[in-house]
């Protein structure tokens, strides 16, 4: 069974300059190919395959040698992640692939492979960029299956989990390096343990819950329990707004408007935060004391905008 474990790295300005370098060599791959595609099979009816984009790599790098500096397996996974794209799309389950801007957040690559933990020390090491600390905050793995059944090494003393070594038994997927707009940076480190999907259990009326999703509460449950709505939009949004002044004061381009941006960001970030911790709290209670969960037949998202827009 697949998971997904996210954790938060704190690079040196010298790794935030690589890591900012692998973001925009990425997406400059990618826009690059779907160009290529586009042209190809616009002009000549002609689909080009993942070989020859992987191949055309050999060319830019000759036109751009700043990509050289790059990890090779991030740039050839842009491509992948660009084909996946286009099968998405012709199988009725995407829009068509579109270029990618720097303004629209895409600040993330890819390492499928050759990425190391030192689970002693707390730090991780990505290819091109070398060690940095991680905070490891929950274990994507059991300390003891990792003794077990996974190829551990030991370097003066510390015990590191090299995902080259343990390839061949396919644990350790792909791992995502991203970046938010407030300028955090994080690691998501996909896991398969190969374990079986847990039975389906036996349910009924009593061991079922029903949610009826609100907009001036949050939800109610067929219990009779109502969660109130945190608003916490509503309660900073006079910091939001002070901070939106103070970056339309600033020059375009400055250094202070730079910093009067990461401030707003920060905020954003923070009120992002509240609102997970909080979905996550209540998700893990209700499904903690119920094997069943009912929901209205409705659209959720819209009903969402509109809480947005009401500022809850």
């Amino acid at each position: 069974m697949k998971k997904g474990f996210r954790y938060r790295i704190y690079p040196n300005k010298e790794q935030c300059s690589l890591l900012e370098q692998h973001f925009g060599g990425v997406r400059f791959i990618y826009n690059q190919s779907l160009f290529i595609k586009d042209l190809m099979y616009k002009k000549f009816k002609i689909n080009v395959s993942e070989v020859n984009l992987n191949n055309n790599l050999t060319l830019l790098k000759e036109l751009h040698p700043w990509l050289k500096d790059l990890n090779s397996q991030s740039l050839q996974q842009a491509n992948k992640n660009l084909l996946n794209g286009f099968k998405n799309f012709f199988e009725g389950n995407g829009a068509y692939p579109a270029r990618k801007s720097r303004k629209n957040n895409n600040f993330s690559f890819q390492v499928p492979q050759n990425y190391q933990l030192n689970l002693t020390t707390s730090q991780i090491y990505l290819p091109k960029i070398g060690w940095m600390k991680i905070v490891l905050h929950q274990d994507f793995l059991d300390k003891e299956y990792i003794e077990k059944e996974l190829v551990t090494k030991e370097v003066n003393g510390e015990l590191i989990l090299d995902q080259k070594l343990n390839r061949k038994f396919n644990i350790l997927k792909t791992l995502t390096v991203s970046r938010t707009s407030a300028g955090r940076y994080h690691v998501s480190i996909l896991i398969d343990d190969h374990a079986p999907e847990p039975e389906l259990v036996e349910f009924d009326e009593n061991t079922t819950v029903g949610i009826d999703v609100g907009i001036k509460s949050f939800a109610v449950l067929s219990t009779g329990e109502v969660i109130e709505n945190p608003k916490f939009l509503k309660n900073s949004l006079m910091k939001l707004k002070k901070l939106q002044r103070t970056v339309s004061r600033k020059q375009k381009g400055s250094r202070n408007r730079k910093k009067a941006i990461l401030k707003l960001a920060r905020s954003h970030q923070l009120i992002q935060n509240q609102r997970n911790d909080f979905q996550y709290k209540i998700s893990t209670k209700i499904i903690s004391e119920n094997q069943a969960v009912c929901v209205e037949d409705l659209n959720v998202k819209e009903w969402s905008r509109i809480t947005i827009s009401l500022g809850l």
